[in-house]
């Protein structure tokens, strides 16, 4: 009745179940990242690289040598802005100070200009009644001052390698009286975008 079995052939069968399990599992997982690994490499696709051009400006910032603050320079010559921010102090009213600002476009496409004078600070709120900026070209435009920044004038179109002369006055108005003597304004900065054109 009772059959004698081989000794070790129950762990034998014990062995070669789980070496089967173990490898349906690994043949499971392969498969698995095979066929993951196939999707993304068919799904990746090579980018396609455009050059259209690089857009670079050079700016320079000058201000008019005018003694007497009338508008009207001395012998027509500009010093070349070279520290940051122009505080005014002392001001009186009808004072007018004559800047210019040089925009080269140093790229290798036409680019579209856009100016804004950035982050204007004043010691008193009343301060910024008292000043505009005015100028003719790209367009006539009289702009009172305001507390943070002031966009002069967007869209000139800049071709590659021209230069624009942008000339602009900062006027003192009667709202400037004496109790505004100690206080100052400062431009912080000017920010020049040149965008490329579509």
């Amino acid at each position: 009745m009772w059959k004698s079995r081989k000794k070790g052939s129950d762990g034998d069968l014990k062995r070669t179940l789980l070496y089967s399990i173990f490898t349906v599992i690994v043949a499971f997982f392969l498969t698995v990242v095979i066929v993951l690994a196939w999707f993304m490499v068919s799904e990746k696709t090579e980018p396609v690289v455009i050059t259209t051009g690089a857009l670079r400006a050079r700016c320079n910032l000058y201000y008019g040598l005018d003694s007497d603050f009338d508008g009207e320079l001395d012998d027509g010559t500009y010093a070349e802005i070279t520290t940051a921010g122009i505080e005014f102090t002392n001001v009186i009213p009808g004072q007018i100070y004559t800047y210019r600002l040089v925009v080269r476009n140093m790229g290798t496409v036409d680019g579209i200009l856009s100016i804004s004078i950035n982050d204007i600070i004043a010691t008193a709120a009343g301060m910024y009644e008292g000043f505009s900026v005015s100028f003719t070209d790209p367009e006539t435009k009289d702009l009172a001052f305001v507390n943070g920044d002031l966009e002069l004038f967007t869209e000139l179109f800049l071709a590659e390698g021209d230069t624009y002369e942008f000339n602009f006055l900062i006027k003192i108005n009667e709202t400037i009286s004496a109790e505004f003597r100690y206080e100052s304004l400062t431009i912080t900065n000017f920010i020049v975008r040149l965008d490329q054109t579509y």
